[in-house]
């Protein structure tokens, strides 16, 4: 069975220069409930996105993964106790003709192999983190982007509402997109959801060269009720703002609705023929 453990930091930003050499680290836990000694390899490989800008690639090499060359990890094995924690440190030495730009790649932390018997047969199980650098190296950047879509629905019968935005990144360099999002309801004016510091604030990275595709579920608002939602894009210097109002109308409250309506014509018809009835009698 693969031993759980924690690495941080999960992700780390490094400015770095042409010719020079630089130190960084991740750090590994074996948490103190853990039941044995954990036993570690470091590696790096190189770091890019999918097509959505969502999944991971940790195998494809590009220009932009050059840094994997550059980075020498100084005890890339251990062994940790329960309750022990250690800092693994690697050095990228920058070469003289690194390119401006972005540099990314994914610091690995995986447990060592354990054979295990199982009905007769022998199973390895491993377990794998990563720590990803995003590193600019000073020179030629180029920052072009825009955000394409920003979208809220109107009306949802089901779960909560999901709201999206579709950003790209043109240039060659990792950008940073801030997503802010409120709402509050419509009749009674009271905020649902308000924007602060930490709080309904999301960043979001998105990688040079790449679109991303960000989706964001809001259970902030009750199943029933209209609300006025906002969603803000801050991304390279711009905003892209949406404000829509959403009826939330779970599908049992839509029914109930359209019975009580069907009952409510149903008996005006009847009373209008029999009424109708009547006349054609006297």
């Amino acid at each position: 069975m693969s031993q759980t453990f924690f690495i941080y930091p999960m992700n780390q930003e490094l400015e770095l220069e042409a010719g020079k050499t630089y130190q960084a680290a991740v750090n590994i836990s074996n948490p103190a409930d853990a039941e044995e000694n954990f036993s570690y390899t470091v590696s790096v490989a190189p770091y890019s996105v999918m097509e959505n800008g969502n999944e991971a690639d940790l195998v494809t090499k590009s220009t932009a993964s050059q840094i994997v060359d550059w980075i020498t990890i100084e005890k890339p094995t251990g062994t940790l106790r329960p309750n022990e924690s250690r800092a693994v440190y690697f050095t990228i030495t920058v070469p003289t003709d690194a390119p401006g730009g972005g540099q990314y790649a994914a610091i690995l932390v995986s447990s060592d192999q354990v054979a295990e018997v199982n009905e007769g047969l022998n199973i390895n199980d491993t377990f794998e983190m990563a720590s990803i650098v995003y590193a600019t190296v000073s020179g030629e950047t180029k920052h072009s982007g825009e955000v394409l879509s920003n979208n809220i629905p109107g009306f949802v019968t089901n779960g909560a509402p999901v709201l999206s935005a579709y950003i790209v990144n043109n240039g060659n360099v990792h950008e940073k997109a801030k997503v802010m999002i409120s709402a509050k309801n419509v009749f009674t004016g009271e905020d649902v959801m308000t924007v602060s510091e930490g709080k309904n604030v999301f960043n979001e990275i998105v990688m040079p060269g790449t679109s991303r595709y960000v989706e964001r579920e809001i259970k902030e608002l009750p199943a029933l009720g209209v609300f006025e939602v906002s969603q803000t894009v801050s991304y390279l210097g711009e905003n892209s703002l949406n404000t829509a109002t959403v009826i939330m109308c779970p599908i049992w409250f839509l029914l109930l609705v359209i019975a009580t309506v069907g009952v409510i014509v149903g008996t005006i018809a009847g009373l209008i023929v029999r009424r109708k009835n009547r006349i054609e009698i006297f």
